[in-house]
């Protein structure tokens, strides 16, 4: 069995690269098939996927910024004389209005699913109203 003290509870600037990178990868890919898909098979886009091209872009400043974070320092002890903490922070800030930014579009882009399958919900989203 494996002590539990031994394990220092902090992640190594590798595997912050590692999935940072690959995550984001198959985020692409799996918007880029939803894109294509839309347009080239269903041939009918909606608002939703302008939302989640929208999340995409945030999300991809959130790896870049998480990534940036990893080089000034992230993954390493404090006490080490490699970080320089007040670009990590600056990079945190970043990523953080990032990450929910892209959140919210993401949700935003599942809540406009939801308009296409129940058309009540269309004459709240036009100029006539109810």
């Amino acid at each position: 069995m494996e002590d539990i003290t031994s394990m220092s509870g902090h992640a190594s600037q590798s595997a912050v690269y590692a999935v940072c990178v690959t995550f984001t990868l198959f985020m692409a890919l799996i918007v880029i098939a939803r894109i294509c898909t839309r347009t080239l098979i269903a041939k009918q886009t909606g608002v939703d996927d302008g939302f989640i091209c929208v999340a995409a872009v945030f999300s991809l400043m959130y790896c870049i910024t998480t990534y940036n974070q990893a080089e000034q320092g992230m993954g390493l002890h404090v006490w080490d004389p490699a970080i320089d903490k007040v670009k990590m922070s600056v990079f945190f800030w970043c990523a953080l209005w990032s990450y929910y930014t892209a959140l919210g579009f993401t949700k935003l882009s599942i809540l406009m699913q939801y308009v296409e399958p129940f058309p009540f919900l269309h004459p709240l989203l036009t100029d006539k109203g109810i």
